[in-house]
């Protein structure tokens, strides 16, 4: 995975960036939230129960095969979440089920939520940048 970021960052974001007169090392200075090139040692870790797993499991073929997201599926995302409040997994399927109803202003609260909750979850972090593509 480093060498293609790598890649791309000597070949097409450097000459780009050159090419319309952007200062990359200025700009990654005045970045705030910390986005680095650097691996990240996570600290979370967590190891779902054999109910929780099946939850979602369950949630996750609902969410992801839906072609609409009704009341039921939000209703049992947020059962979910307040029955395990400590795995990110059911704040990121509400996510991707706000993402779905096309509900953006509602997507771009939350991930600030589920970030600042779950600050070493991978998939937030991921979620997090995607607003900033």
């Amino acid at each position: 995975m480093e060498l293609p970021a790598f890649i791309y960052h000597r070949a097409i974001l450097l000459p780009e960036a050159a090419a319309k007169d952007i200062n990359l090392d200025l700009l990654r200075d005045q970045l705030s939230w910390g986005l680095t090139y650097k691996p990240v040692q996570a600290n979370f870790v967590y190891q779902p129960s054999v109910l929780e797993d099946k939850e979602i499991q369950a949630l996750h073929s609902l969410v992801y095969s839906k072609k609409t997201i009704d009341k039921d599926l939000y209703t049992r995302i947020k059962t979910a979440i307040i029955r395990y409040p400590d795995n990110p997994v059911f704040m990121n399927y509400k996510f991707n089920a706000f993402i779905a109803s096309g509900r953006k202003s509602e997507t771009e609260a939350y991930i600030s939520v589920m970030v600042k909750r779950f600050p070493d979850y991978l998939f937030g972090k991921i979620a997090f940048a995607h607003l900033y593509k």
